[in-house]
């Protein structure tokens, strides 16, 4: 599992990275600060990287550990690879199926013909609203990592995936 969970952060890092989110790599760096006695630089510096906020969704395999407690998810780790010109708003919460992640308290007890947990309201968590917030929420150049894993969910409603044994 924890194999894993490094494969999974290095595959993250690197595709953030290649999208610009990480400092500059050692060659840019290298190329920024070489000169030539033959050739002046006209060009300006380069501009400063607007903050970028990478958004967490998703159960306790992401999620931070609550109340101090495991389950520990790899989102709890996630900012400590970047710099601060990137900040990681983990919102994920262990034991959460998509389905009670989005719509938390408007789940029903009942299940349709379908084997789903029925809405009792198509109203979104107050966590995915304050997501989709113009102001405080999710902006351009933003990054959003959706997760959830299938665990040994629960047979009656609302579908949380919570596992036996572990802390939802």
């Amino acid at each position: 599992m924890r194999n894993l969970r490094i494969l999974i952060t290095t595959a993250l890092v690197i595709a953030l990275s290649s999208l610009g989110v990480s400092a500059a790599s050692a060659a840019d760096r290298v190329a920024t600060n070489c000169t030539s006695a033959s050739h002046a630089q006209t060009s300006a510096a380069p501009a400063a990287a607007a903050p970028v906020t990478v958004w967490l969704a998703g159960d306790s395999t992401m999620a931070n550990p609550s109340s101090g407690r495991c389950p520990v998810g790899w989102g709890s780790q996630f900012d400590a690879l970047f710099n601060s010109d990137v900040t990681v708003k983990n919102q994920a919460v262990g034991g959460r199926s998509i389905q009670t992640w989005l719509y938390e308290g408007n789940v029903s007890s009942t299940k349709g013909s379908d084997g789903e947990c029925r809405l009792t309201s198509s109203t979104y968590s107050s966590r995915w609203q304050a997501m989709l917030n113009s102001t405080t929420g999710m902006k351009a150049g933003d990054y959003l990592f959706i997760q959830f894993g299938i665990n040994d969910s629960s047979s009656t409603c609302p579908g949380t995936s919570a596992r036996p044994g572990t802390n939802s």
